[in-house]
Parts: C-alpha cells; structure tokens; sequence
C-alpha cells in the first residue's frame, strides 16, 4: 500500500486535533443531530459520459442530494467515533440502473487505514451482494484545512477490481476496470 492509498500523517492530524476538541465539548454539543457534515463526490465528467453510453443513468438513494459542489452523502459518525472504529460512516447513496435492472449502493464506510470506499450493494429484485469495497481512495492530492470543521479533498475515487467486476457482470459490460476514476470525494465534518 502506498502512502497516496492511505489517509497521509498530513491529512490525519487536523482530524486528530478536531477529534480531541469535540471529545471535550460538552455533552449533547454535537449529538442533537446525527449529520456531522458531508462528504461530496464530483463525478468525473468522462466517467459519467461513459456510463451514459452504456445505458446507465444514476440516481440518488436518499438522504443524498446533489449540490452545487457535486453529490452529498452525509456522515453519521462524529470526528471522534471516526477515529475510534477507523471507519467514517454515510447515509445514503448511489443507484445505477440500466434498463429494469437497478443497483443501489448504500450506507457508505470510507475506511481509515485501507483507503477504501465500500458500500452495502444490492441489485433490485435480485442479490444482496454484501459489502463490498468498491472505491480505492487516493489521498495523494489532498490537503487538509481546519479553518471551519475539517475538511480533506480532493480524494481520487477509483472502482476496485471487486466493484468493476460486479458492475460489469451486472450491467453485461466490460468496459469498467480498476483503473476506472469515478471522481474525487472531499470529506468535511463541520
């Protein structure tokens, strides 16, 4: 594993130090809602045309919404549950659907230590694949700012292997590969 496939000493210490000020906030300070910010994906122009040219047309799986900067999954862990399961947890998500088949990929986990994005997938009227990590995040572009919340961006969001191979089969394609850039995630917790 590279350090661009991992969360980077630079980017992890504004977390650490936002993660300490919130466990010494008050009680219920930051527990009155279980939003604690968002993370954002900016779909890669190129990527989206070629989804399109297969016939797949994605959607939003509530409580996702599309925002000026991209799409908005929000976090429903604070700072400090982030850092203590090594997973920052989303509501939400993406569906892909090409003719009557329809894919939801939900409940997103972008995980600390692997640098991976995996979401629970199911096909509509079909499998519950599980959880699969279908995003290899690459950290190597970020940086961090602390100056309102914490956020790190942009993050390169490639399909994995796993992902590209279950998309493929699913949609009866081959042209999704582990080099496939979706597009870049920005994490900001508030």
């Amino acid at each position: 594993m590279t350090a661009g496939t991992r969360l980077t000493r630079r980017a992890i210490m504004p977390l650490a130090a936002a993660a300490a000020a919130m466990a010494l906030a008050p009680a219920g300070a930051s527990a009155a809602s279980k939003n604690y910010g968002h993370t954002t994906l900016k779909l890669k122009p190129a990527t989206a045309r070629a989804l399109k040219s297969l016939g797949v047309t994605p959607g939003l799986v509530a409580p996702a919404r599309a925002g000026s900067a991209g799409i908005e999954f929000p976090i429903t862990d604070s700072l400090l549950e982030a850092f203590t399961t090594g997973a920052i947890d989303h509501e939400g998500g993406l569906s892909l659907t090409a003719g009557k088949t329809v894919v939801d990929l939900t409940e997103y986990w972008i995980t600390l230590g692997s640098g991976t994005l995996s979401a629970d997938v199911w096909v509509q009227g079909g499998a519950n694949l599980g959880r699969v990590a279908i995003l290899s995040l690459d950290t190597s572009k970020a940086h961090a700012d602390d100056s309102s919340g914490v956020t790190i961006g942009p993050i390169t969001a490639t399909l994995t292997a796993a992902a590209a191979s279950a998309l493929d089969s699913t949609f009866k394609t081959t042209a999704l590969t582990d080099k496939t850039v979706l597009g870049a995630l920005t994490i900001s917790y508030r």
